[in-house]
């Protein structure tokens, strides 16, 4: 009988992935200041479209760090605080 693990491995692919991620990356961040001269290119208003949604989407995610290290910050504090004496 075949293992489960093996069974996992043929058809979810564990493991394929360790290139995978690194050439995502490395190609996204090569990919978006072409795809953005060249919508400047094709049309002016398309490319500052693509700049204007390319910030909000930084925007978003420097808004989500921020808040979750504060949260984190905030917990730490009680923390401490609950765990000193006379505190």
């Amino acid at each position: 009988m075949v293992s489960r693990l093996l069974l996992r491995h043929l058809f979810y692919g564990i493991g394929s992935m360790r290139i995978g991620k690194p050439l995502l990356i490395t190609t996204t961040a090569i990919g978006m200041p072409i795809g953005i001269y060249e919508g400047f290119h094709l049309a002016g208003t398309l490319g500052f479209l693509m700049v204007t949604l390319v910030g909000l989407f930084g925007m978003g995610i420097v808004w989500i760090v921020r808040t979750v290290r504060a949260e984190k910050r905030a917990e730490q504090e009680s923390r401490g605080a609950r765990e000193r004496p006379g505190g």
